[in-house]
C-alpha cells in the first residue's frame, strides 16, 4: 500500500423504517489526492471490488415489510481544495454502502455513527481507525472490574401527562416524599424526584412532564412498581378514598403466603402493594418483560454487575420471573425481570424511559457492555453544562439504562440542594435550613418578573409571529402556494407537520378545497393561536365580510376563545365530501383540524393514512433537537402515513441556518455538533433508501423576506 495515494474510508450510518439497522463498517481504499481524475478513481475502485461489501445491514428487531432500500449515497459537497466524490463512478455518485445480512449483533453493538464520521469543511472523512473503536482493555478485566465496582440503582425515570396530579398522588396514596423538582423551560420539561429517603442513599422516582403533552402509550412490555407496606388492605382503602383505581384487591400471590395487591396511578402505571414489615426500602421493584430470560439475566450480571437473587418458574400460569439486584431483595430495589411462555417480542410504548445506575467508571462501564452485547447509546462522557459524566446503553430487549459517575452524581445533588439562610441570633451568625415547604409568594413573584425580562426563546422554531416575519409587507399570500399543484390537495386528506400558528393550513384549504386536513405542533400555545385564526375566519365569513377583507388574517393578536375542539376535531378521520364543492362554501371547522402533538415521538394512529403530507421548514428543529436518529425517524414515519401514490411536500433548511440557531438549547448544541447528514443529503436519503419513487423540484418563490427563498421538493411514493 503506498501511503501518499490510499488512506481508509470508515463509515457507519444508522438507518430507520420504522425500526433501527447496524451497518457493520470495513475497510476501502481510495487515492487522497485533491486533483484526482475521473479515470484515476474508477481504476480505484474497480482495484478494491474483493472489498465490495462495505458496510452490512442488519434489522435489531423483526418488523413488517419496509420500502426496498438500494445503496445510501452521499453526494458530499464539493470544493476547489476537496476531493470530489461525485466523479467517482458512472452514475456520478459513489455507491458507499452494500447493503447486505448474516452477521450478529453483538459484533456491531458499541459503534456511534457521529464519532465516525465528521464534515472538517472539505469533505467527510475517517475520525477514528478500527483499532481506536474497537476495546482496548482486556475483556477478562473490564469484566472483573465490573464485579467490584460500586454499583447502585439510583432511579427509574418515565413519562406522565399531569406532574401535579401524579405528585398529589403519589405523596397522599402511597406515602412518598416530594425530594425535588427542577424545571427546564428551554427544553420545554420538568422533572420531580419523589421517594422515600434521600436520594444519595434511596432509589427514587424520576418523572418527567414535557410541555403540551398529557397522555403517553405505556404498551404492554413495561410491567409495574413493587411498593413494600406494613398493611397492604390499609393502603388499598386509602387509594380508594383518594379516587384511585385498585386493579387486585388484596390477598395472598398465586402461589404463596405474601399479602398483594395492585393500584393504578392517574396515567395507568401499575403498582404491586407487597406487605413487608419494616424496610429501609419500600419503592422495591421494577418489573420488566423480556423475550428470552436466560439471555436477559446473563447480560444483567456480566454487563451491570448483578446478582440473580431468586428465579421462579410458574407453569400453571405459563411464566418465569427472574429478581436480579445490587443486594438482598428485603433490603435493596430488585429488577423483576418477567417472561411468558412463547412471547418473545412486546410494544414498549413511549412512557417509560429508563433506570438509571450509579457506577465509579462510566468508560468501564461502556467497554463492559459493549463486550457483552449491549447497544451503547450515549458514549461515556460529561453531560453539557453539568459535568455529570454518563454513559446509556439497551439491553438485548432494547430496554434503556443510563449508568452516571457516583462522584459526580453527589456533586449535582449538592447543587440542586436549596440554599441556606443566614440570620443573627444574640450576636452570632447561625446557619439554618429552610424549613417551611411552603413557597416563598414575593421571591416567586420576582422570579417570574424576571423571567418576563428574558428574551423568549423558540427551541423548536414555534416563534409566535412567524408568518408576520416570513412574508413581505407588499405579500398577502404566501408565496409558495402559488407554485403548489391544485391536485395534490383537492379532495385529499392531507397533514400539516409543524403548522405553527395554522395559517399555512388554512390557506390551502381555503384555496385547494381538500376533503381534511390536520395541522400538527409541538406546541399548544401555537395550536390555540391556530384555533383562534380559524375560528376568526369563520366569524368574518359569517358576519358577511367581503371575501378580500375575510382572507387577511393578523397574526399578533392573541388566542382566545375557540369555537371549535382545541384537543382536536372530532371531524379528523376522513370525511366524505364532494370534490368540485368549494371550502369557502363549506364550514371550515369541518375540514380543518389542529392537534398538539410531539411527531418525532408519537404514535402512529392506526389505519389513519394521507395522501399528502407537508413538512416545511420543520427538518431543521427536528434535526436540532432529535439529532440524525430523529430526522430519520421523521422521514420514515412520513412513509409510513402515507398512501400509494402519496406526496410529501418538503421544504428544508439550509445547513448555513443551522449555525444561526444550533445555540438555541444544550440539547441543540450538543446535536448540532454529531450531525452527518447535512440537507443536501436529504433528498438522496428520501429516494434510495426511505423509498419515495420520483422528486420534483418546484422552487419558485418570490416574495418571501430574505432568508426564506429555500427549496421546496416533492417525493412521489
Amino acid at each position: 500500500m503506498e501511503s501518499n495515494t490510499q488512506s481508509s474510508l470508515f463509515a457507519l450510518v444508522p438507518l430507520y423504517l420504522g425500526h433501527p439497522f447496524i451497518l457493520i463498517p470495513t475497510f476501502s481504499f481510495l487515492p487522497q489526492n485533491d486533483k484526482i481524475t475521473e479515470a484515476a478513481a474508477a481504476q480505484s475502485l474497480t482495484a478494491s471490488q474483493a472489498q465490495r461489501d462495505m458496510v452490512r445491514l442488519i434489522p435489531m428487531a423483526a418488523s413488517s415489510i419496509r420500502p426496498s432500500l438500494s445503496s445510501l449515497r452521499f453526494a458530499c459537497a464539493s470544493r476547489p481544495s476537496a476531493l470530489s466524490l461525485a466523479a467517482f463512478s458512472p452514475p456520478r455518485r459513489l455507491s458507499f454502502f452494500h447493503l447486505a445480512s448474516g452477521v450478529s449483533q453483538s459484533q456491531s453493538f458499541g459503534f456511534k455513527a457521529s464519532k465516525m464520521l465528521r464534515s472538517d469543511g472539505k469533505t467527510m472523512g475517517v475520525v477514528v481507525n478500527a483499532a481506536q473503536a474497537s476495546t482496548t482493555a482486556s475483556p477478562e478485566n473490564v469484566l472483573e472490574w465490573v464485579k467490584q465496582d460500586k454499583r447502585r440503582l439510583l432511579h427509574v425515570v418515565y413519562r406522565v401527562g399531569d406532574l401535579d396530579r401524579t405528585i398529589k398522588f403519589y405523596t397522599e396514596c402511597l406515602g412518598m416524599k416530594l425530594l425535588r423538582k427542577r424545571d427546564i423551560p428551554e427544553e420545554r420539561y420538568t422533572n420531580a424526584f419523589l421517594g422515600y429517603g434521600p436520594e444519595d442513599s434511596h432509589f427514587v422516582i424520576e418523572l418527567t412532564y414535557n410541555y403540551g403533552i398529557d397522555k403517553y402509550d405505556i404498551g404492554t412490555a413495561f410491567g409495574h412498581f413493587g411498593v413494600a407496606v406494613e398493611d397492604v388492605a390499609k393502603t388499598v382503602e386509602l387509594v380508594k378514598a383518594k379516587g384511585g383505581k385498585v386493579t387486585r384487591e388484596p390477598g395472598p400471590v398465586k402461589g404463596g403466603n405474601t399479602v398483594i395487591a395492585f393500584v393504578e396511578d392517574p396515567d395507568g402505571y401499575k403498582f404491586e402493594l407487597l406487605e413487608r414489615g419494616p424496610t429501609p426500602e419500600p419503592l422495591c421493584q421494577v418489573m420488566l418483560r423480556v423475550g428470552d430470560l436466560d439471555r436477559s439475566i446473563a447480560f444483567y450480571e456480566k454487563a451491570f454487575g448483578m446478582e440473580l437473587l431468586r428465579k421462579r418458574d410458574n407453569p400453571e400460569y405459563k411464566y418465569t420471573i427472574a429478581m436480579l439486584g445490587y443486594g438482598p431483595e428485603d433490603k435493596n430495589p430488585v429488577l423483576e425481570l418477567t417472561y411468558n411462555y412463547g412471547v418473545t417480542e412486546y410494544d414498549k410504548g413511549n412512557a417509560y424511559a429508563q433506570i438509571a445506575v450509579g457506577t465509579d467508571d462510566v468508560y468501564k462501564t461502556a467497554e463492559a457492555i459493549k463486550l457483552c452485547g449491549g447497544k451503547i447509546t450515549r458514549e461515556p462522557g460529561p453531560l453539557p453544562g453539568l459535568n455529570t459524566k454518563i454513559t446509556a446503553c439497551l439491553d438485548p430487549d432494547g430496554w434503556k439504562s443510563v449508568f452516571v459517575d457516583n462522584v459526580d452524581f453527589l456533586k449535582e445533588l449538592e447543587m440542586a440542594r436549596p440554599p441556606k439562610k443566614f440570620q443573627k441570633s444574640d450576636g452570632a451568625m447561625n446557619t439554618i435550613e429552610k424549613k417551611s415547604e411552603q413557597p416563598d409568594h414575593q421571591d416567586e413573584q420576582k422570579q417570574q418578573q424576571k423571567n418576563k425580562k428574558r428574551k423568549q426563546v423558540f427551541p423548536y422554531g414555534n416563534y409566535r409571529a412567524y408568518y408576520g416575519y416570513r412574508l413581505g409587507q407588499d405579500t398577502e399570500e404566501d408565496p409558495r402556494l402559488k407554485v403548489f399543484n391544485k391536485v395534490w390537495f383537492q379532495g385529499k386528506d392531507c397533514l400539516d407537520i409543524g403548522c405553527n400558528a395554522g395559517i399555512m393550513t388554512i390557506e390551502i384549504a381555503k384555496k385547494f378545497c381538500c376533503r381534511s386536513i390536520l395541522g400538527v405542533d409541538i406546541d399548544p400555545d401555537r395550536v390555540k393561536d391556530a384555533y383562534w385564526h380559524l375560528n376568526k375566519l369563520m366569524r368574518m365569513k359569517k358576519a358577511k365580510t367581503t371575501p378580500g377583507n375575510a382572507s387577511k388574517m393578523e397574526v399578533g393578536e392573541s388566542a382566545n376563545g375557540s369555537d371549535c375542539n382545541i384537543e382536536g376535531s372530532p371531524n379528523e378521520e376522513t370525511k366524505d365530501s364532494p370534490t368540485n364543492s368549494s371550502s369557502e362554501e363549506t364550514n371550515l371547522c369541518d375540514i380543518v383540524s389542529f392537534r398538539n402533538e410531539d411527531f418525532v415521538n408519537s404514535q402512529d394512529p392506526p389505519n389513519k393514512q394521507y395522501d399528502t403530507i407537508l413538512c416545511l421548514s420543520v427538518t431543521k428543529w427536528i434535526h436540532l433537537n432529535w439529532g440524525d436518529d430523529g430526522l430519520l425517524t421523521l422521514f420514515s414515519k412520513i412513509w409510513r402515513l402515507l398512501r400509494p401514490g402519496g406526496i410529501l411536500v418538503l421544504e428544508p433548511q439550509p445547513w448555513k441556518s443551522y449555525d444561526k440557531n444550533h445555540k438555541v438549547s444544550e440539547t441543540a448544541r450538543a446535536n448540532y455538533q454529531n450531525l452527518i447528514f447535512h440537507p443536501q443529503l436529504f433528498q438522496d436519503i428520501l429516494l434510495d433508501n426511505i423509498g419515495f419513487r420520483t422528486v420534483e423540484d418546484i422552487t419558485s418563490v418570490s416574495g418571501s423576506k430574505s432568508g426564506f427563498d429555500r427549496p421546496i421538493l416533492v417525493f412521489h411514493k
